[in-house]
């Protein structure tokens, strides 16, 4: 997504993500996804110059207890 160019040559770019993610913090995942897509689908006029993959992982703060043994 970040890789993602519109027609006045300008890129989405690692801080746009970054903002968008912050700004869906809690929301689900698929959710997560929908945007970004959604938003570089709007930056980009609809034209993507290459496919567009993106994977999505919710992280914990704090490690989960049965997980560390």
């Amino acid at each position: 997504a970040a890789a993602s160019w519109n027609g006045s040559s300008e890129l989405f770019g690692a801080d746009r993500v970054e903002r968008l993610l912050r700004e869906l913090g809690g929301v689900p995942a698929a959710a997560v996804l929908r945007r970004v897509q959604y938003e570089v689908r709007d930056f980009t006029g609809g034209r993507l110059a290459d496919d567009l993959c993106m994977i999505a992982m919710r992280v914990s703060a704090e490690p989960d207890a049965k997980a560390v043994s």
